[in-house]
């Protein structure tokens, strides 16, 4: 016989109103992720926990883009196809197991589901702790929150990771439909122009620093056709980029886009010095790749700043041959030159 903690009218009262929360799905490209949220494992009692996954339930069904299945189906179908996960087999018969992540993983099938989130509660006096993780296809997460509180005060904490998960749900699952459109392409499924339109209506509505990337990164397969929307999406994604989440600068390495550098040469080959000179300091400050390369750059810009000034403002001009020696290498040939400049 399988335990529960609470009774049973709370908990049918909990399975109503998470069945009647669900909206109709909402879709981006052509689907919306969908979602199964388990049973929780309550750490203290070892007993399975429904109130707290079926509030969670409630608050991710109200979140736009994701389509949640009730918590009664979820429950049902592992009941039917993977009761090992629910409770050991060797063991005491109801006895919540703890969640293992690689066997949640293998869950996902079963459910029909793109991400699954799952956890635990413990009890400290009146205080209860929640753990919440989220799983998804391709080997992603887990991901992890937490909540902390009194009974009362969950609730509304819930509501607010809750909104973290799907956000967390929606970019994992714009950059999975991203990384497909690339690959329908270089398949031959897609055209370059649908590829290109699909990863732009990706990019447009979430906004994420990886989904750019890979989208940037087709925009320069054809660089000199579309040379405004690169410089578009390359100052975007200078927005976007912050040195302090390093998956992303691993992205950034193994796609070999710097978009500071992308920027800055556009910049430079139209012979806008001072914009190309502004990005390649704000690189030099953010980037933590590419570092050299940006200081080059910004002595030859610099010299060159220098040569067009030198007929109407020779002060101006001697004041960019200055900064220019603070980027170039004593050694190199263009130090030299902006020496001569200064000293004929």
């Amino acid at each position: 016989m399988v335990r529960y903690t609470g009774t049973m009218k709370g908990i049918a009262v909990w399975m109503v109103v998470a069945l009647l929360s669900i909206p109709p799905g909402h879709s981006y490209g052509n689907t919306s992720p969908k979602v199964g949220v388990l049973p929780f494992s309550d750490l203290d009692s070892r007993e399975m926990d429904l109130k707290i996954p079926a509030l969670l339930q409630q608050e991710l069904s109200e979140q736009e883009g994701l389509e949640v299945i009730p918590l009664e189906v979820t429950f049902k179908t592992l009941e039917r196809v993977r009761p090992e996960a629910l409770w050991r087999v060797d063991g005491e018969e109801g006895i919540l197991l703890s969640y293992r992540d690689e066997r949640v993983v293998e869950l996902l099938a079963p459910l029909s589901v793109d991400f699954i989130v799952y956890g635990d509660l413990s009890r400290f006096g009146k205080t209860i702790r929640i753990n919440i993780y989220m799983v998804g296809k391709g080997g992603r997460g887990p991901r992890a929150f937490a909540v902390e509180g009194k009974e009362e005060e969950l609730p509304p904490r819930l509501a607010s990771v809750a909104g973290e998960i799907a956000s967390s749900i929606a970019s994992q699952w714009a950059l999975e439909e991203a990384e497909e459109y690339i690959r329908a392409y270089r398949g031959g499924l897609y055209t370059y122009e649908v590829a290109l339109d699909l990863l732009a209506g990706l990019f447009n509505r979430w906004g994420s620093l990886p989904i750019g990337s890979l989208y940037l990164s087709l925009l320069l397969e054809r660089k000199g056709e579309r040379m405004e929307e690169v410089l578009r999406v390359g100052r975007r994604l200078m927005d976007l980029y912050s040195p302090q989440r390093e998956e992303e600068t691993r992205l950034l390495l193994s796609l070999g886009i710097d978009p500071f550098h992308i920027v800055a040469e556009i910049y430079e080959s139209k012979g806008d010095l001072e914009e190309a000179i502004e990005v390649r300091k704000r690189a030099i400050e953010m980037v933590v790749f590419g570092r050299k390369r940006h200081i080059d750059a910004l002595g030859r810009d610099l010299y060159r700043l220098g040569l067009e000034a030198e007929e109407r403002d020779p002060e101006m001009a001697e004041r960019y041959y200055r900064e220019a020696l603070k980027y170039l290498p004593p050694p190199s040939e263009l130090y030299r030159k902006v020496q001569e400049r200064l000293n004929p």
